[in-house]
């Protein structure tokens, strides 16, 4: 649930066609905090995060801090959104951006996000284990 608890409706499509028709006036970080926000009341319409994928594949994203990725990747699981295509590219940039310095809670959010999915991502859960386990020595 997000923080201001808003149940306008009007306000979040309102909200929603101004942060599409004016995405060049957002850092890569307000976009991505729109999205959580919009994930954790469960709003924002197929279109609305389509149009994310589409940000991330054309690079939009590509300065992103690994928090602010799992943030994104943690939107979409939240609301049951996101193409084969986009979590793959999702995992791949993850494999190479989990580190030592990832945070505990970043990386359960990693996993409670491909958990539905795990069998297609091995080598994530292979390296969220191993990261875990260095943790707890």
């Amino acid at each position: 649930m997000d923080f201001f608890c808003v149940s306008d409706s009007n306000l979040w499509v309102n909200l929603e066609m101004y942060t599409i028709r004016k995405d060049n006036l957002f850092s890569h970080q307000a976009l991505i905090a729109i999205c959580s926000h919009f994930a954790a009341q469960q709003e924002g319409s197929r279109d609305f995060y389509d149009f994310f994928e589409f940000m991330y594949t054309s690079n939009k994203f590509k300065d992103c801090s690994t928090n602010e990725l799992i943030t994104l990747l943690y939107s979409f699981y939240t609301v049951h959104a996101g193409s084969v295509h986009f979590l793959r590219l999702l995992y791949e940039d993850l494999l190479l951006r989990l580190d030592d310095k990832t945070t505990t809670y970043d990386l359960l959010r990693v996993l409670q996000s491909y958990s539905e999915i795990s069998k297609d991502y091995p080598k994530l859960f292979m390296q969220l284990e191993n990261l875990f386990v260095k943790r707890f020595e």
